[in-house]
């Protein structure tokens, strides 16, 4: 894959600002604009589907707002099993980057109703799509598009390229914000209840902020910071911030197998 520099650099700090995110929410409005500008989209989109009934959960695009799109929206919220992207993972099960031309035909997409009712109006010929998530019975992901040129296979590999590094921090966001949220998570059941102050060094170290950052935004002292990770650890009977992490945010069953 031929990756310019510059590109090289743009993709990096994209995976910093979304590294830096708060919550989906935030991860969301971070890619997006960066997303675009990297790969020069026309549109750039985000949108989370339940697999079971095809209900959108959430549905964001940039820079036109899905809300300014009115009629569109309502064929996308009440037909979504007809989108190339949805109908494609919900029958494969696959995650991998895809662009709309690999899932039909320029003869087949034109003649689609939903390509009339949704595509069109938008003034969407050409698609990528990648899939960050496929947990909770929801599959999220990310589209890239344009009007007057199919995304190239440098670009598409590009995007593919980007794909892994960026399910992996939306899974950890997720992680955090229900961890936040008191959404019962591995530490929760396996430890002792944690005191408001242990609860705020932990919430900062599931993010990945190292001891003096900590202490920093916490207005204590690094020793103070490490008095608590000290506590906070033997109540998640482990012996490491990077085991208290993998259990914490249910990591551990994720570790690759090794192969037969």
């Amino acid at each position: 894959m031929y990756v310019r520099e510059r590109d090289h650099v743009r993709a990096l700090s994209l995976l910093d600002a979304a590294a830096a995110s708060t919550s989906r929410a935030d991860f969301v409005v971070k890619v997006m604009p960066a997303l675009r500008s990297l790969f020069h989209a026309d549109e750039v989109g985000h949108a989370e589907v339940f697999t079971d009934t095809g209900q959108v959960a959430s549905s964001v695009g940039f820079p036109t707002p899905v809300s300014a799109q009115a009629d569109a929206l309502r064929v996308w919220e009440s037909r979504s099993f007809e989108h190339p992207w949805v109908a494609h993972v919900t029958r494969s099960g696959l995650t991998g980057s895809v662009r709309l031309t690999e899932l039909c035909s320029r003869t087949e997409l034109s003649r689609s109703a939903f390509y009339q009712d949704f595509f069109r109006p938008r003034g969407v010929e050409h698609a990528d799509y990648q899939t960050v998530s496929m947990c909770g019975g929801r599959i999220a992901g990310f589209s890239l598009c344009r009007n007057e040129r199919d995304f190239s296979g440098d670009e598409h590999d590009l995007f593919e390229h980007l794909r892994r590094p960026l399910s992996h921090i939306w899974q950890l966001v997720s992680r955090v914000e229900a961890f936040e949220a008191g959404v019962p998570t591995a530490h929760q059941r396996i430890g002792e209840a944690l005191t408001p102050a242990e609860r705020r060094v932990s919430v900062l170290v599931l993010r990945g902020w190292r001891t003096v950052p900590i202490a920093q935004a916490l207005g204590v002292s690094p020793k103070a910071v490490e008095q608590h990770l000290t506590r906070i650890y033997r109540k998640a009977a482990v012996n490491s911030r990077a085991e208290y992490i993998t259990r914490s945010l249910g990591l551990e069953n994720q570790a690759p197998r090794p192969p037969a």
